[in-house]
């Protein structure tokens, strides 16, 4: 295996960190539609942490609270009852 640059190296970090941007907001869009509509009853699970952890193999600690970012980054800004609506 060659060897790469530090301009190489650098401009493939770089557009990772763009990508994954990309994806974790098109993730945060989906995570909050698929609550809005209740996929989880669709499908028989039992609350929709346990429909992503099975989903995403995500452990209770990283589906709550990414859920909840989730909902608070498509929330528009200064509206209230955040917590209530992202519960």
């Amino acid at each position: 295996m060659r060897r790469a640059s530090w301009k190489e190296v650098h401009g493939e970090l770089t557009r990772l960190a763009r990508s994954k941007g990309a994806y974790d907001a098109d993730e945060a869009r989906w995570l909050l539609e698929g609550k809005r509509v209740r996929v989880h009853d669709q499908l028989g699970y039992g609350s929709y942490l346990s429909y992503l952890e099975h989903v995403f193999g995500y452990g209770p600690r990283l589906a709550s609270p990414l859920c909840q970012r989730s909902c608070r980054l498509h929330l528009p800004n200064g509206s209230g009852g955040r917590e209530r609506r992202c519960a």
